[in-house]
C-alpha cells in the first residue's frame, strides 16, 4: 500500500514538472531559437506599409469612338542595398553594377541605403533574378505622357507627394485629381491586406486626329510669323472641345526642365483684350435691341472724339456715309461706337453681363478668372464715354478665349448658351461610367436677331477680312480682330498685337466653332495670320467628317462657267 502511494506521488510530481517545462521550453524557443524570425513578424505587424494606388489613365478618341491612350502610370522602384546582408560583398556589388551601370559607394555606418532611384520594372526584375538578400526594393509610380507635348497645356502634370501619391497640378490632372488619384491601401503584415483602389480613367472629347492636325498647322503658322498662339475647335450643339493646340507648350514628362512656369497655363482661360472680334457682340446686341438695321447709314469720319481723345479706325481713314453692314464687313471702330451710342451705356453693360463677361467661363479646367469689365462698372460720376466706346470694339476690357467661344456658341445656337466640356466620361475601377454633360446656361436674344447677325458674319467671309476662309459651296461666317497688347507695368499699349479669328461652320446648320489666335506676329493683321489657318482646319473637318456642301448650286455654277470658258 505504501509503495503504491509513493508511486502516485512521483507520478504527480513528474506530471507537474512536465507541465511547467512545456511552457518554459516554448518561451525559450520563442525568445531564443526563433528570435530572428519572430522579430521580422513583429516588425511587419507593428509597421503597416502603404500600398499606393495606380492613377487613372487619360484617353482621347476619334470620330468612330476608338480610344488612344495619352497619359498612364508606370511602376518604378528605389533600390536599397544592405552590406550587412552580403555573403560576398565585392562579388555582389559587381553583379549589381553590371545591371545598373553605376558606381556604388559603400556606406559602412549604414545597415541599408539607397543605391538607385526611379528604376524601371524591367531592370528591377533583372536585379531580382540575382536573389541577393542584400537588395531591397521600394515600389512607387510615375506618370507617363505617351505623346509628349500633345495637349500638354490642357493635361497638366503630376508631382509625387510625401506619402507617395501622385498629385495633379495644372490642367485636367488638377481639375479631376479626386477622380484620378485613387485610394491608398495598407499591408498590415501576417498576410492581412487592404487593397488600394485604382483611380478612375478619363475619356476626353478631344479628337486624336483633329488635335494632331491642329497642332501641325499651328506649328506651321507660328514658324511663318515668328509668333505664339492657339487653335481651338468646339462643337456648337453641345460645347464639346475637340482640339486645343497651343504654342509655346512643353513636355509634361520633363516639366521640371521648363524655365518659365507661365507655359504651364493654358491661354484658353487667360484674359486678354480681344479687339475687333468683340464687334460681333456689339453688332448683335444692336440687332437684338432693334436700334439699327444692317442697311442703315451713318457718317464715318475715320475717328470719334471722346473725353478729349480721338479714337480712329484701324487705317485712320474715313469712308463718309456708309451702311452699318459695310462697317461690320470692314471692321470699322466708328461703326461699333455708333451702335454703342444708340444702345446707351446701361443697356450695353447689361448685355455684357448677360453674356457672362463679368464671370468665370464655364469649362472643366482649374485656375479660372472672371472677365474684367470693371472700368464700365464705376459710379456714374466716374464713368467715361471713352471706356464704353473702346469696349464696343474690344479694348479696355478683357475676357478669355473661353468667353469668346461661349459667345459664338450662343450665336450658332440661336441664343442658347452652353458650357464648354473637355472630358466626356469618367470610368471608375469597377467600370461604372459617369457621363459628363454640358450645361445649358441661359438663352439670350431673339431667333430673328441671331439669323440677321449670322448673315453679317457671312458677309465678312464674302466681302471682308475673312475672304481667305471662303470655300466653294459652304456658308461660313466669322469675325477677325487685331488688338494692341497693353504694357504690363505702365499705362498704354505696346506696338505688338494679338490677332484673333472666330468662325462658325457650316453657317446654315452650325456644327463647329473654330478660334485661331496669333500673338505678336512679325507681320500682318488677322486676315493674313489667322484666317488661312482657320481655312485649313475647315478643309480638314469637311474631309474628316465627309460634310456635304450646303450650296451645291454655287459649285455647279462655278464649274459650269469654268468649263464653258
Amino acid at each position: 500500500m505504501k509503495r503504491n502511494t509513493n508511486s502516485a506521488h512521483f507520478l504527480i510530481i513528474f506530471i507537474n514538472l512536465f507541465l511547467w517545462a512545456l511552457p518554459a521550453f516554448y518561451l525559450f524557443k520563442l525568445q531564443v531559437l526563433d528570435a530572428a524570425k519572430n522579430e521580422k513578424i513583429i516588425q511587419t505587424f507593428e509597421a503597416p506599409k502603404t500600398i499606393l494606388p495606380k492613377r487613372g489613365n487619360i484617353y482621347v478618341k476619334d470620330k468612330n469612338g476608338k480610344l488612344y491612350l495619352i497619359a498612364t502610370t508606370q511602376k518604378i522602384y528605389d533600390v536599397y542595398f544592405n552590406p550587412l546582408k552580403t555573403k560576398d560583398l565585392n562579388k555582389e556589388l559587381n553583379l549589381i553594377k553590371g545591371i545598373l551601370n553605376t558606381d556604388i559607394k559603400i556606406k559602412t555606418n549604414h545597415t541599408s541605403f539607397i543605391i538607385a532611384k526611379n528604376i524601371d520594372e524591367a531592370t528591377v526584375n533583372e536585379l531580382k533574378k540575382l536573389k541577393l538578400d542584400s537588395l531591397f526594393f521600394e515600389e512607387k509610380y510615375k506618370r507617363v505622357y505617351l505623346e509628349n507635348s500633345f495637349l500638354s497645356t490642357i493635361l497638366g502634370f503630376t508631382i509625387p507627394e510625401d506619402n507617395g501619391l501622385l498629385k495633379g497640378v495644372y490642367g485636367l490632372e488638377k481639375y479631376y485629381d479626386e477622380f484620378l488619384k485613387g485610394e491608398s491601401g495598407l499591408y498590415y503584415g501576417i498576410g492581412e491586406i487592404q487593397n488600394a483602389i485604382p483611380g478612375s480613367d478619363l475619356i476626353l472629347n478631344i479628337d486624336y486626329f483633329i488635335q494632331k492636325y491642329a497642332e501641325k498647322i499651328l506649328e506651321e503658322g507660328i514658324k511663318e510669323f515668328e509668333a505664339e498662339g492657339g487653335l481651338i475647335v468646339v462643337t456648337t450643339n453641345d460645347g464639346k472641345v475637340l482640339a486645343i493646340a497651343e504654342k509655346p507648350n512643353y513636355n509634361p514628362n520633363e516639366y521640371n526642365e521648363v524655365e518659365d512656369p507661365k507655359i504651364y497655363l493654358t491661354r484658353l482661360t487667360q484674359n486678354y483684350e480681344p479687339g475687333s472680334v468683340l464687334k460681333s457682340f456689339t453688332f448683335f446686341v444692336g440687332l437684338d435691341s432693334k436700334v439699327y438695321s444692317p442697311t442703315d447709314k451713318y457718317f464715318d469720319a475715320g475717328y470719334v472724339e471722346a473725353n478729349q481723345w480721338k479714337i480712329y479706325n484701324f487705317d485712320k481713314k474715313g469712308r463718309g456715309y456708309i451702311t452699318l453692314e459695310e462697317a461690320f464687313e470692314q471692321s470699322l471702330n466708328t461703326g461699333a461706337i455708333h451702335i454703342e451710342k444708340l444702345l446707351g451705356h446701361n443697356r450695353f453693360l447689361s448685355y455684357l453681363k448677360q453674356f457672362r463677361f463679368n464671370q468665370k467661363p464655364m469649362i472643366d479646367l482649374p485656375n479660372l478668372t472672371e472677365g474684367n469689365i470693371k472700368n464700365l462698372e464705376k459710379s456714374s460720376r466716374d464713368l467715361r464715354d471713352i471706356n464704353f466706346y473702346t469696349a464696343s470694339f474690344g479694348h479696355g476690357i478683357s475676357i478669355s478665349p473661353a468667353h469668346l467661344l461661349m459667345l459664338f456658341n450662343t450665336f450658332a445656337n440661336d441664343g442658347d448658351m452652353y458650357s464648354l466640356l473637355i472630358v466626356d466620361k469618367i470610368i471608375n475601377y469597377n467600370q461604372k461610367i459617369k457621363q459628363q454633360k454640358t450645361v445649358k446656361i441661359t438663352h439670350i436674344g431673339s431667333k430673328e436677331a441671331h439669323q440677321k447677325f449670322k448673315d453679317l458674319l457671312e458677309k465678312v467671309t464674302l466681302n471682308g477680312s475673312g475672304k481667305k476662309a471662303r470655300i466653294l459651296g459652304f456658308k461660313i461666317g466669322g469675325k477677325t480682330g487685331s488688338a494692341y497688347i497693353p504694357h504690363e507695368n505702365q499705362p498704354g499699349y505696346s506696338n505688338e498685337v494679338i490677332n484673333s479669328y472666330l468662325v462658325i461652320f457650316p453657317l446654315s446648320k452650325p456644327r463647329f466653332i473654330i478660334l485661331v489666335r496669333i500673338d505678336k506676329p512679325n507681320q500682318g493683321l488677322a486676315m493674313v495670320t489667322t484666317v488661312p489657318l482657320a481655312k485649313k482646319m475647315i478643309d480638314f473637318l469637311i474631309n474628316y467628317y465627309n460634310i456635304p456642301p450646303d450650296n451645291e448650286k454655287e459649285i455647279f455654277e462655278y464649274y459650269s462657267n469654268n468649263t464653258q470658258n
